[in-house]
């Protein structure tokens, strides 16, 4: 009797504090970030085509950053440049504080997060005007999403994560990190504290 196949369980990121000192030894390169992204939006795999560091803003010019997301793509930026220039600076200055090199941005600003099942998985459906599978979403605050990634150069990224914006007339660009989470913060997942970000491991 032919025994059936195991499925490999389904890999489950796990929340990763930098507090606690302890960093990922082993990431992935950018290349497979860009193919598991197609992937999961049930789309052939393309070739990588990256948007690199285009702007030249000089925060932090050591470190690099890269977009999955293609920026006509995106109805919050819609040509402004300003928000561009923001969300690069704000990468950079995160990345920086977390003494990391490299930067993927695969979601820019937006408003918006997916629904998930009880098993970790996110729920779909197939748009009928389209026939393309959409996430389910829900109402969230301002952030760069899952994914930012993170890691010591295009070869090694080691985390996946959430920086949560705020818009402010006085900041850069006209937009920040969010520097006090706990008032400016209006959609708080159960079981999750007001944070300005929160990163999980890639591997």
């Amino acid at each position: 009797m032919a025994v059936p196949p195991q499925r490999r369980p389904r890999y489950q990121p796990q929340p990763w504090d930098p507090e606690t000192g302890y960093y990922p030894e082993k990431g992935v390169n950018v290349k497979t970030i860009y193919e598991r992204s197609w992937r999961n939006r049930h789309k052939p795999v393309e070739v990588p085509d990256f948007q690199d560091e285009s702007f030249g803003f000089p925060n932090f010019p050591e470190i690099s950053v890269h977009w999955l997301e293609v920026w006509g793509e995106n109805p919050n930026y819609d040509g402004k440049k300003d928000l561009m220039l923001a969300t690069e600076a704000i990468c950079r200055a995160e990345a920086a504080r977390l003494d990391l090199n490299a930067v993927v941005i695969r979601t820019g600003l937006h408003n918006k997060k997916d629904q998930h099942a009880v098993d970790g998985t996110v729920l779909t459906y197939e748009d009928p005007r389209t026939g393309y599978i959409k996430n389910d979403t829900a109402n969230a605050d301002w952030h760069f999403t899952v994914e930012v990634y993170m890691g010591y150069d295009e070869e090694n990224v080691i985390i996946q994560g959430h920086i949560y914006v705020a818009f402010d007339s006085k900041a850069p660009q006209g937009l920040r990190i969010m520097n006090n989470p706990s008032v400016e913060k209006k959609h708080v997942d159960t079981g999750k504290g007001y944070v300005a970000s929160e990163f999980w491991t890639v591997t």
